[in-house]
C-alpha cells in the first residue's frame, strides 16, 4: 500500500489503552496512538520492540479497544508498518457495531460530519 492511498483517510490522535489478540488467543497490551477508518497505530506496553508475528505483514490479528464498559471497537487488523515500539495496522475487517463507534469518534474528533461520510463511502467502493 502506497504513502498516498494510506493518507486518503483522515487519523485522529487517541491514546488509550487496547490489546492486540493473535490466532491463538495469545494477547498483547498496546496503546493506541491514532486511528483511522482504514487502520491504527500502536505503542507496545511493555516497552519491547514489534518482532515475530507483529513484524509479519500475512498474520491476523484482533484489536480490541474499549470505550467504555459495555462499548468496545474489534477490528481484523495486519501489521503494515513498524518502527522501534510502534506498529502500524490495517484493517481488513470490522464489525457494524464496532464501526459505527469508530464513525461516532472520528466525527467527534474531527469535527467534519462529511469528510467521515466520503472516507466511509471511499472505504465501502
Amino acid at each position: 500500500m502506497g504513502t498516498q492511498e494510506k493518507r486518503r483517510f483522515s487519523r485522529v490522535t487517541f491514546h488509550a489503552p487496547a490489546r492486540l489478540v493473535d490466532a491463538d488467543g495469545h494477547a498483547r497490551e498496546v496503546e493506541v496512538l491514532d486511528l483511522s477508518m482504514r487502520g491504527a497505530l500502536v505503542r507496545l506496553s511493555d516497552g519491547t520492540s514489534p518482532e515475530g508475528l507483529l513484524r509479519d505483514p500475512e498474520s491476523f490479528w484482533t484489536l480490541e479497544l474499549w470505550l467504555s464498559d459495555v462499548d468496545q471497537i474489534r477490528m481484523e487488523v495486519q501489521p503494515a508498518h513498524w518502527h522501534e515500539r510502534e506498529v502500524g495496522l490495517r484493517c481488513e475487517r470490522i464489525d457494524l457495531d464496532s464501526m459505527v463507534h469508530l464513525r461516532s469518534l472520528l466525527e467527534a474528533n474531527l469535527g467534519d460530519v462529511d469528510l467521515v461520510n466520503r472516507e466511509l463511502m471511499q472505504l465501502v467502493s
